[in-house]
């Protein structure tokens, strides 16, 4: 506690110190993202999955066609509303309403398989008759499932989309972007079940009610098979489309580095679109840095000893240890800007939000939750050991719940002095290298 009074003092001192200085001089710092590279596909994104943070983006917004890639959200959908082991039974419509050419793993009227048999049919072969039944099977039609699709899409993070099918055959109102894709996939791949469907290269499905013959399927995404070109070190899995309207469509995720990037690409050839999606996770493994912030905030460091006021022992306000950020690897923690907002929920423990930002991107966010111990105006318990005696960190004392608010502030005026700081350093470094640059011309003279 005495370490906490102690930051708490330093910080409003440090302010104070802020506003004596005339701030209109402050530059707005600039550091250089990384350079994209150039891709074949008309639209492109990536983004690292724990955080959101977009890394690369070509046209992400545009609304485009889809094609298959609909198949990810399709299972999204059937994992959040239906179990592995139910039986799906395959309709009239369901396997009849196929053109030729459409992909199918050969399915009857009438014929019946498990859930998980129709997701891999679905996921791997792109199986359009079984992608009918899930649609019938968990949203009554495919019109019910249609609306579970777009509500389910847009709980995932989509903003420029609409779903009228669950198989990504064309249909004028049924687009998508390629950033929309990215998040459904980032929130399908936090389902392990998809994750176990996607990383396999083959599967079988056993004999059926009507069908003897075991039916052998093979993954349609080429950078899954080690003895392929294109293959991808670190692929977790991903999805093919394409439709004339489309061209060439790709999902892929991959991990590497602690990261997990997921690439998507539209209206694309079947050659570009993985020489793009390489090119575009090498970009972001090779380019970017993923950071707890738990770990490595130090906005509010005690000034004294330089310990984080979240690292002592009983923080009244901690970050949350699962959140993290991701930013250019020739930057450093140090050199994001960080701003502050308050939860307007006072139902749960958070508190507020940190979000961080580089060169004007957001890279990613932290929760401020309060601790439990400190709620209300109650007496802190001694920590006891198996025999009943206190260990030497346990104490006693009365924590006022009008301190959190003041905890808040204080944070919020670090926050304004460390950015202030730092902009201030890279307003001197600027007028540095200008003198330089004009002193180096000046001797070539």
């Amino acid at each position: 506690m005495k370490k906490f009074i102690t930051a708490i003092s330093a910080f409003i001192i440090l302010f104070t110190c802020v506003f004596s200085f005339n701030t209109t001089q402050i530059l707005a710092a600039s550091e250089s993202w990384p350079a994209y590279p150039e891709i074949f596909a008309e639209t492109g994104v990536v983004i690292e999955a724990s955080t959101g943070t977009v890394l690369y983006d070509k046209g992400a917004h545009n609304q485009m066609y889809p094609a298959s890639i609909t198949k990810v959200l399709t299972a999204l959908v059937a994992l959040h509303n239906s179990s592995l082991d139910e039986t799906v039974t395959f309709s009239h419509d369901a396997v009849f309403s196929l053109e030729i050419g459409d992909a199918n793993i050969g399915m009857k009227e009438g014929e019946t398989l498990t859930m998980e048999d129709c997701l891999y049919g679905l996921l791997l072969a792109s199986a359009n008759e079984t992608a009918n039944a899930i649609a019938e099977h968990v949203g009554g039609s495919t019109d019910g499932f249609a609306k579970m699709m777009n509500e389910t899409a847009k709980e995932a993070g989509a903003l420029n989309s609409h779903f009228t099918n669950p198989s990504g055959l064309f249909d004028e109102n049924h687009y998508t972007t390629a950033y929309d894709m990215a998040m459904i996939t980032r929130e399908a791949i936090k389902n392990s079940s998809f994750l176990e469907i996607e990383k396999n290269t083959t599967h079988t499905v056993g004999a059926t009610n009507l069908t003897a013959e075991v039916r052998n399927l093979t993954n349609r995404h080429k950078m899954l098979f080690p003895s392929n070109s294109v293959y991808y070190e670190g692929i977790l899995g991903g999805k093919t489309g394409y439709v004339d309207q489309s061209g060439n469509t790709l999902i892929t995720f991959a991990r590497r580095n602690n990261m997990t990037l997921i690439s998507v690409v539209m209206r694309s050839d079947s050659y570009h679109v993985y020489e793009d999606t390489t090119s575009l996770l090498n970009y972001g493994f090779d380019n970017f840095t993923k950071a707890n912030v738990s770990e490595s905030e130090t906005l509010f460091s005690d000034s004294q000893s330089s310990s984080s006021i979240f690292k002592s022992d009983y923080p009244a306000v901690y970050i949350d240890s699962k959140d993290s950020v991701v930013f250019p690897s020739n930057a450093a923690f140090s050199d994001l800007t960080a701003t502050l907002s308050l939860d307007k929920n006072p139902d749960d423990d958070l508190y507020a939000t940190l979000e961080y930002s580089y060169d004007g991107v957001n890279v990613g966010s932290a929760s401020l939750k309060t601790n439990s111990l400190f709620a209300g105006n109650m007496a802190f318990t001694p920590l006891l050991t198996e025999d009943g005696t206190a260990t030497e960190k346990s104490g006693s004392f009365n924590f006022n719940v009008w301190l959190i608010p003041v905890i808040i502030v204080v944070v919020v005026l670090a926050i304004l002095f460390q950015n202030y700081r730092r902009k201030l350093a890279m307003a001197r470094k600027r007028k540095r290298l200008h003198r330089k640059k004009s002193t180096d011309s000046y001797n070539r003279f």
